[in-house]
Protein backbone atom coordinates (compact mmCIF):
# COMPACT_ATOMS: atom_id res chain seq x y z
CA UNK A 1 0.00 0.00 0.00
CA UNK A 2 3.23 2.35 0.45
CA UNK A 3 3.99 2.43 -2.66
CA UNK A 4 0.84 3.92 -4.29
CA UNK A 5 0.02 6.28 -1.55
CA UNK A 6 0.20 9.61 -2.01
CA UNK A 7 1.09 12.87 0.02
CA UNK A 8 -1.87 15.24 1.18
CA UNK A 9 -1.08 18.13 3.43
CA UNK A 10 -3.32 20.21 6.07
CA UNK A 11 -3.51 23.62 4.73
CA UNK A 12 -6.41 24.44 6.85
CA UNK A 13 -6.84 26.29 10.27
CA UNK A 14 -9.09 25.05 13.04
CA UNK A 15 -11.27 22.65 10.84
CA UNK A 16 -12.70 18.98 10.50
CA UNK A 17 -11.13 16.63 8.78
CA UNK A 18 -13.79 15.81 6.81
CA UNK A 19 -13.83 18.85 4.99
CA UNK A 20 -11.91 18.76 1.29
CA UNK A 21 -11.13 22.22 1.46
CA UNK A 22 -8.95 21.81 4.11
CA UNK A 23 -6.55 19.59 2.35
CA UNK A 24 -3.83 20.16 -0.49
CA UNK A 25 -4.83 18.71 -3.17
CA UNK A 26 -8.19 19.00 -2.48
CA UNK A 27 -10.17 16.18 -1.20
CA UNK A 28 -10.57 14.28 2.20
CA UNK A 29 -7.49 11.58 2.22
CA UNK A 30 -7.78 7.94 0.67
CA UNK A 31 -4.74 5.67 1.26
CA UNK A 32 -2.82 8.79 0.92
CA UNK A 33 0.38 10.02 3.25
CA UNK A 34 -1.41 12.33 5.69
CA UNK A 35 1.15 15.71 7.15
CA UNK A 36 -0.67 17.23 10.02
CA UNK A 37 2.18 20.14 10.09
CA UNK A 38 2.97 23.84 10.95
CA UNK A 39 6.00 26.02 10.77
CA UNK A 40 3.96 29.46 11.84
CA UNK A 41 2.51 31.16 15.25
CA UNK A 42 -0.83 29.65 14.22
CA UNK A 43 -2.43 27.11 16.69
CA UNK A 44 -4.22 24.35 15.09
CA UNK A 45 -7.02 21.42 16.30
CA UNK A 46 -7.60 19.21 13.46
CA UNK A 47 -10.89 17.71 14.43
CA UNK A 48 -12.36 13.80 13.60
CA UNK A 49 -15.53 13.75 14.42
CA UNK A 50 -18.57 10.75 14.25
CA UNK A 51 -19.83 11.64 10.37
CA UNK A 52 -21.91 8.15 10.68
CA UNK A 53 -19.99 6.29 7.97
CA UNK A 54 -16.06 5.42 8.10
CA UNK A 55 -13.02 7.33 7.19
CA UNK A 56 -11.14 6.15 4.02
CA UNK A 57 -8.06 4.38 4.96
CA UNK A 58 -4.95 6.31 4.96
CA UNK A 59 -0.84 5.73 4.98
CA UNK A 60 1.22 7.32 6.85
CA UNK A 61 0.04 9.68 9.78
CA UNK A 62 2.23 12.94 10.79
CA UNK A 63 1.52 15.13 13.24
CA UNK A 64 4.31 18.12 13.96
CA UNK A 65 4.77 21.83 14.43
CA UNK A 66 8.16 23.56 13.92
CA UNK A 67 7.20 26.67 14.52
CA UNK A 68 5.79 28.71 17.81
CA UNK A 69 2.43 28.00 17.33
CA UNK A 70 0.73 24.22 18.41
CA UNK A 71 -0.84 21.76 16.69
CA UNK A 72 -3.51 18.78 18.01
CA UNK A 73 -5.63 16.39 16.46
CA UNK A 74 -8.46 16.06 18.32
CA UNK A 75 -10.48 12.22 17.63
CA UNK A 76 -13.82 12.55 19.71
CA UNK A 77 -15.54 9.67 17.34
CA UNK A 78 -15.37 7.67 14.02
CA UNK A 79 -13.10 4.84 13.27
CA UNK A 80 -9.48 5.74 11.37
CA UNK A 81 -7.18 3.35 9.55
CA UNK A 82 -3.48 4.21 9.63
CA UNK A 83 -0.21 2.45 8.55
CA UNK A 84 2.00 4.18 11.30
CA UNK A 85 1.15 7.57 12.87
CA UNK A 86 4.09 9.79 14.56
CA UNK A 87 3.00 12.59 16.81
CA UNK A 88 5.89 15.00 17.02
CA UNK A 89 8.72 14.50 14.15
CA UNK A 90 10.73 16.95 14.14
CA UNK A 91 9.12 19.47 16.94
CA UNK A 92 5.74 19.18 19.33
CA UNK A 93 2.54 17.88 18.54
CA UNK A 94 -0.95 16.44 20.38
CA UNK A 95 -3.33 13.59 19.49
CA UNK A 96 -6.13 13.79 22.22
CA UNK A 97 -8.52 10.50 21.48
CA UNK A 98 -12.51 11.02 23.52
CA UNK A 99 -14.50 8.74 21.27
CA UNK A 100 -14.18 6.39 18.17
CA UNK A 101 -11.73 4.02 17.20
CA UNK A 102 -7.66 4.32 15.84
CA UNK A 103 -6.24 1.15 14.17
CA UNK A 104 -2.39 1.64 14.11
CA UNK A 105 -1.28 -1.38 11.30
CA UNK A 106 2.57 -0.84 12.37
CA UNK A 107 3.73 1.84 14.98
CA UNK A 108 2.40 4.75 17.05
CA UNK A 109 5.63 6.94 17.68
CA UNK A 110 5.72 9.73 20.00
CA UNK A 111 8.36 12.22 19.88
CA UNK A 112 10.16 10.45 16.80
CA UNK A 113 13.34 12.64 16.69
CA UNK A 114 15.99 14.22 19.40
CA UNK A 115 14.75 17.67 20.59
CA UNK A 116 10.51 16.52 19.29
CA UNK A 117 7.69 16.20 21.95
CA UNK A 118 4.77 14.13 21.21
CA UNK A 119 1.45 13.09 23.57
CA UNK A 120 -1.22 10.79 23.36
CA UNK A 121 -3.98 11.32 25.54
CA UNK A 122 -6.46 8.58 25.64
CA UNK A 123 -9.86 9.42 27.34
CA UNK A 124 -13.17 8.98 27.00
CA UNK A 125 -16.45 11.35 27.16
CA UNK A 126 -19.93 10.43 28.21
CA UNK A 127 -21.25 9.99 24.68
CA UNK A 128 -18.59 7.30 23.50
CA UNK A 129 -15.81 4.66 24.36
CA UNK A 130 -12.01 5.16 22.70
CA UNK A 131 -10.32 2.40 20.94
CA UNK A 132 -6.38 2.72 20.00
CA UNK A 133 -4.84 -0.49 18.55
CA UNK A 134 -1.58 -1.00 17.65
CA UNK A 135 1.47 -3.55 16.41
CA UNK A 136 3.87 -1.46 18.13
CA UNK A 137 3.58 1.55 20.53
CA UNK A 138 6.40 3.55 21.11
CA UNK A 139 6.85 6.24 23.57
CA UNK A 140 9.94 8.37 23.27
CA UNK A 141 11.73 7.40 20.02
CA UNK A 142 14.96 9.57 19.75
CA UNK A 143 12.79 12.40 21.61
CA UNK A 144 10.04 12.67 24.20
CA UNK A 145 7.07 10.90 24.31
CA UNK A 146 4.07 11.20 26.81
CA UNK A 147 1.33 8.56 26.60
CA UNK A 148 -1.67 9.71 28.96
CA UNK A 149 -4.60 7.28 29.28
CA UNK A 150 -7.54 8.29 31.85
CA UNK A 151 -10.31 5.69 29.99
CA UNK A 152 -10.77 3.81 26.90
CA UNK A 153 -8.97 0.71 25.36
CA UNK A 154 -5.17 0.28 24.28
CA UNK A 155 -4.33 -2.30 22.71
CA UNK A 156 -0.61 -2.96 21.57
CA UNK A 157 1.30 -5.79 20.85
CA UNK A 158 4.59 -4.12 21.65
CA UNK A 159 5.16 -1.23 24.28
CA UNK A 160 8.32 0.67 23.77
CA UNK A 161 9.17 3.39 26.40
CA UNK A 162 11.95 5.73 25.97
CA UNK A 163 14.01 3.73 23.29
CA UNK A 164 16.92 5.16 22.13
CA UNK A 165 19.85 6.53 24.03
CA UNK A 166 18.81 10.36 25.25
CA UNK A 167 15.09 9.53 24.80
CA UNK A 168 12.26 10.58 27.57
CA UNK A 169 9.17 8.57 27.56
CA UNK A 170 6.69 8.46 30.21
CA UNK A 171 3.34 6.23 30.43
CA UNK A 172 0.73 7.23 32.81
CA UNK A 173 -2.43 5.22 33.20
CA UNK A 174 -5.19 5.84 35.27
CA UNK A 175 -8.16 4.53 33.86
CA UNK A 176 -9.13 2.10 31.47
CA UNK A 177 -7.88 -0.98 29.79
CA UNK A 178 -4.31 -1.75 28.84
CA UNK A 179 -3.54 -4.88 26.58
CA UNK A 180 0.63 -5.46 25.79
CA UNK A 181 1.76 -8.31 24.77
CA UNK A 182 5.29 -7.37 25.54
CA UNK A 183 7.26 -4.42 27.10
CA UNK A 184 10.46 -3.05 26.61
CA UNK A 185 12.63 0.70 27.63
CA UNK A 186 16.35 1.42 28.71
CA UNK A 187 15.95 0.73 32.46
CA UNK A 188 16.77 4.21 33.44
CA UNK A 189 14.20 5.84 31.53
CA UNK A 190 11.04 3.47 31.68
CA UNK A 191 8.23 5.10 34.09
CA UNK A 192 5.52 2.94 33.89
CA UNK A 193 2.82 3.73 37.08
CA UNK A 194 -0.50 3.48 38.02
CA UNK A 195 -1.45 6.62 39.29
Amino acid sequence: MAAQAADKYWIGNDGAWTDPGNWDPYGIPNWDNVYLTQADSVNRTIRVMDTGSYLPSIGALYIDAIGSGAITLEQSGNVLFADRVDVGVAGAASYRHTGGELHVMDALTLGQQSGSRGEYILSESDTGWSDLRTWETVVGGAGQGLFSQSGGHHSTDRLLVGSEAGSNGTYRHQNGDVCCLGVDGRPSDRQLRPL
